[in-house]
Protein backbone atom coordinates (compact mmCIF):
# COMPACT_ATOMS: atom_id res chain seq x y z
CA UNK A 1 0.00 0.00 0.00
CA UNK A 2 1.37 3.56 -1.14
CA UNK A 3 -0.12 6.43 1.16
CA UNK A 4 0.44 9.60 -1.56
CA UNK A 5 -0.98 11.81 0.73
CA UNK A 6 -4.68 12.32 -0.62
CA UNK A 7 -5.51 9.03 -1.21
CA UNK A 8 -3.86 5.48 -1.04
CA UNK A 9 -2.88 3.45 -3.70
CA UNK A 10 -2.68 -0.47 -3.57
CA UNK A 11 -0.01 -1.61 -5.56
CA UNK A 12 -1.01 -5.38 -5.75
CA UNK A 13 -4.49 -4.29 -7.12
CA UNK A 14 -2.97 -3.04 -10.26
CA UNK A 15 -3.55 -4.73 -13.32
CA UNK A 16 -1.50 -4.93 -16.54
CA UNK A 17 -2.46 -6.32 -19.77
CA UNK A 18 -6.17 -7.21 -20.68
CA UNK A 19 -8.15 -7.03 -17.51
CA UNK A 20 -11.42 -7.47 -15.99
CA UNK A 21 -11.32 -3.71 -15.36
CA UNK A 22 -10.68 -2.70 -19.59
CA UNK A 23 -13.30 -5.63 -20.53
CA UNK A 24 -15.66 -3.40 -17.98
CA UNK A 25 -14.39 -0.21 -19.87
CA UNK A 26 -15.37 -1.57 -23.10
CA UNK A 27 -19.13 -2.11 -22.35
CA UNK A 28 -19.33 1.78 -21.72
CA UNK A 29 -19.62 3.89 -24.64
CA UNK A 30 -19.80 7.65 -24.59
CA UNK A 31 -19.90 9.61 -27.95
CA UNK A 32 -18.99 12.02 -28.81
CA UNK A 33 -15.65 12.49 -27.66
CA UNK A 34 -14.49 14.70 -26.53
CA UNK A 35 -18.03 16.35 -26.34
CA UNK A 36 -19.57 19.93 -26.59
CA UNK A 37 -22.69 20.89 -25.60
CA UNK A 38 -24.30 16.64 -25.04
CA UNK A 39 -22.80 13.63 -24.26
CA UNK A 40 -24.57 10.63 -24.86
CA UNK A 41 -23.72 7.34 -22.83
CA UNK A 42 -24.64 3.40 -23.83
CA UNK A 43 -23.81 0.46 -21.36
CA UNK A 44 -23.89 -2.95 -23.09
CA UNK A 45 -24.56 -4.28 -19.56
CA UNK A 46 -27.86 -2.75 -18.54
CA UNK A 47 -29.57 0.01 -16.57
CA UNK A 48 -27.30 3.20 -15.35
CA UNK A 49 -28.13 3.93 -11.61
CA UNK A 50 -25.98 6.78 -11.30
CA UNK A 51 -23.55 8.84 -13.72
CA UNK A 52 -20.70 10.98 -12.56
CA UNK A 53 -18.02 13.30 -14.02
CA UNK A 54 -14.80 14.33 -12.11
CA UNK A 55 -12.53 16.70 -12.81
CA UNK A 56 -8.88 15.41 -12.32
CA UNK A 57 -8.37 17.90 -9.55
CA UNK A 58 -10.83 15.25 -7.79
CA UNK A 59 -14.15 17.38 -7.99
CA UNK A 60 -17.37 16.22 -8.67
CA UNK A 61 -18.18 18.31 -11.43
CA UNK A 62 -21.90 16.85 -12.10
CA UNK A 63 -23.98 14.05 -11.17
CA UNK A 64 -27.24 12.45 -13.17
CA UNK A 65 -29.52 9.15 -12.16
CA UNK A 66 -30.68 8.09 -15.65
CA UNK A 67 -32.19 4.79 -14.54
CA UNK A 68 -31.62 2.94 -17.58
CA UNK A 69 -29.22 1.42 -20.22
CA UNK A 70 -28.86 4.53 -22.60
CA UNK A 71 -28.88 8.40 -22.06
CA UNK A 72 -27.95 12.06 -22.77
CA UNK A 73 -26.57 14.21 -20.16
CA UNK A 74 -26.14 17.58 -20.16
CA UNK A 75 -22.54 18.94 -19.95
CA UNK A 76 -22.72 22.27 -21.50
CA UNK A 77 -22.60 24.07 -18.45
CA UNK A 78 -18.42 22.14 -17.59
CA UNK A 79 -15.49 23.80 -18.19
CA UNK A 80 -13.61 22.73 -21.22
CA UNK A 81 -11.08 19.95 -19.92
CA UNK A 82 -10.33 16.10 -19.35
CA UNK A 83 -12.85 14.21 -17.06
CA UNK A 84 -13.00 11.16 -15.72
CA UNK A 85 -16.93 9.63 -16.48
CA UNK A 86 -18.07 7.21 -13.84
CA UNK A 87 -20.99 4.90 -14.25
CA UNK A 88 -22.84 3.05 -11.29
CA UNK A 89 -24.41 -0.15 -12.43
CA UNK A 90 -25.71 -2.04 -9.49
CA UNK A 91 -22.46 -3.44 -8.01
CA UNK A 92 -20.45 -2.89 -10.92
CA UNK A 93 -18.15 0.76 -11.85
CA UNK A 94 -17.31 1.72 -15.22
CA UNK A 95 -14.66 4.58 -15.85
CA UNK A 96 -13.81 6.01 -18.97
CA UNK A 97 -11.84 9.47 -20.09
CA UNK A 98 -14.20 11.97 -21.63
CA UNK A 99 -12.64 15.68 -22.96
CA UNK A 100 -14.96 18.38 -23.07
CA UNK A 101 -14.86 21.21 -25.41
CA UNK A 102 -15.42 25.03 -24.77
Amino acid sequence: MTDLGLCRLDLDELNTGTSIEEERENKLEAWPNPAQGELNLSLADGRMDKVELWNLGGSLAGCWYPENERSCIDVSGLQAGTYILQVQAGTQRYQKKIIILP
